[in-house]
């Protein structure tokens, strides 16, 4: 249960930090991810295995965003790897998916009724934040 308040509290300051300043701090997400590997001592939810996956999904955005040279974030990339530890890899893929379809819905919709340009930036962490809200709802 405090797992899931800790990554809800994370998304949410991280959300505010990429709406309003374009950037994630990594000393924050890093914070976070050294609470969520004490609370998986503790509780032990998932397995080590599942968290490395979940990890890794976080460390091929990273990869993403290095030869899409910064078009993806490096600190989503971050975000996505904290968010591993908590989720595990079959968690952290969905989030990325509900985070990557709730993206492109908002993305059409800036293209088609607010005349912005193909080139302009979204933030990312905000729809990260709205799909691990539905995934805890569902």
């Amino acid at each position: 249960m405090i797992a899931k308040y800790t990554l809800l509290g994370m998304l949410g300051i991280c959300s505010v930090e990429d709406i309003y300043r374009q950037k994630v701090h990594s000393v924050v997400v890093l914070l976070f991810g050294i609470v969520g590997v004490m609370v998986h001592l503790l509780q032990r939810q998932i397995s080590i295995y599942s968290i490395l996956a979940g990890a890794a999904i976080g460390v091929l955005v990273m990869l993403l965003s290095r030869m899409a040279k910064g078009m993806v974030g490096v600190g989503d990339g971050l975000v996505l790897m904290v968010t591993g530890i908590y989720l595990g890899g079959t968690g952290n893929m969905q989030l990325l998916c509900g985070g990557l379809i709730l993206t492109a819905i908002c993305g059409l919709g800036l293209l088609a009724f607010f005349r912005r340009r193909r080139t302009d930036t979204i933030p990312f962490v905000p729809f990260l934040l709205l799909s691990y809200m539905g995934m805890l709802w569902l």
